[in-house]
């Protein structure tokens, strides 16, 4: 296998499966390496409209008919959700990061840059239009008025865009291609595309460092003969607990009384349903009383939400207060979408334990 130099290689042609109504479905689209083992995309690839996670992540490096320069599977997947990636509030928070389970060398990766409002940069993806080939394209883009996202012309033309979502939108910043933003949606020929701010980039860092530290701890969970922990679903909320040492939690009084109710709902229903049930399952349990976050209108049901997000999305990591630490563009978000973010990292924290 060739190794490649050119900047568009690190775009990747990405597979989604999904289960729809009983049917295994591909949901096609782009990414861009920004680290051999880890790739961002657009959330809405990787979610169903119930909010299920992909089955299946398959990502192929500078894809482009017969030339493929490395093909790697998703083991981890982390993303903040949203009601409506279609909506211009949506596509704002329309990103996800990969993590490979084996790291694809052979190509370049990509840099990420904050706080682009506007100007020349290159649109790059996989729309179906192309037939398979990438499509990549130097455009004048505007912000759109009160909102981090980019307008420009949607790859694919009049064609069927699909596809391209996902793909970076890169600028050359002293020589390093660097990532500014990424393709969401389309109206017409149309294009809309998520600007990158700094809080964004600390959250993509912040995933990051969450997977490098997943090693680490697997080996700690696993202990020194490699046995699987035999955490309960009480063990998890006792862990959950302690995340209102985070300093977006401590932070403001709201949040710390949510995530104490979510506790407490939790271990009353862990308690009565006994010490084999999962978490879950108890989750769950919870969230169904709690009721739908409907928007950003129920905190408790927010902070849960991305507990179970965290927790089902497949993150790991270390301890949440190292989370935290990694973490410092956390209290720059609206209080609800802070704690949807928090509830995720500690889901995340949830599941490298075992729960």
């Amino acid at each position: 296998m060739s190794i490649s130099t050119v900047a568009t290689d690190a775009v990747v042609f990405l597979q989604a499966q999904s289960l729809v109504d009983g049917t295994l479905t591909t949901q096609q689209g782009s990414g861009v390496l920004i680290a051999p083992d880890e790739v961002l995309t657009a959330a809405h690839l990787l979610y169903d409209g119930a909010g299920h996670l992909a089955l299946n992540t398959v990502v192929s490096a500078g894809y482009d008919r017969a030339v493929v320069h490395g093909v790697a599977s998703a083991d981890a997947v982390h993303a903040m959700p949203a009601a409506d990636w279609t909506h211009l509030a949506g596509t704002q928070g329309d990103f996800a990061l990969i993590h490979l389970a084996t790291p694809i060398t052979d190509v370049p990766v990509m840099a990420l840059g904050a706080g682009f409002r506007g100007g020349t940069a290159t649109v790059t993806g996989y729309p179906v239009a192309s037939g398979g080939a990438q499509d990549s394209q130097a455009e004048t883009l505007s912000q759109v008025p009160g909102y981090d996202v980019l307008q420009g012309t949607a790859l694919g033309g009049t064609g069927d865009q699909h596809g391209s979502s996902g793909g970076p939108v890169w600028q050359m910043v002293d020589g390093v291609p660097t990532v500014v933003g990424l393709v969401s949606s389309a109206e017409g020929t149309t294009g809309y595309f998520l600007g990158l701010t700094a809080a964004d980039v600390a959250q993509i860092q912040a995933w990051e460092a969450i997977d490098r530290a997943a090693p680490a701890a697997a080996a700690l969970a696993a202990g020194p003969t490699g046995a699987s922990p035999s955490a309960t679903a009480s063990d998890a909320v006792a862990d959950l607990a302690g995340a209102g040492d985070l300093p977006g939690i401590a932070a403001h009084p709201a949040v710390a009384g949510a995530l104490s109710r979510i506790v407490t709902l939790l271990g009353q229903d862990a308690a009565a349903r006994g010490p084999q049930v999962g978490f879950d399952d108890i989750a769950a349990d919870v969230l169904s009383g709690l009721g739908d976050n409907g928007g950003g209108r129920n905190l408790a049901a927010a902070l849960l939400e991305g507990v179970v997000w965290g927790h089902d999305g497949g993150g790991v990591g270390g301890a949440v207060s190292a989370v935290a630490a990694v973490d410092p563009g956390i209290l720059a978000f609206p209080l609800c979408e802070r704690g949807v973010r928090l509830g995720a990292l500690a889901g995340q924290t949830l599941f490298a334990a075992g729960h």
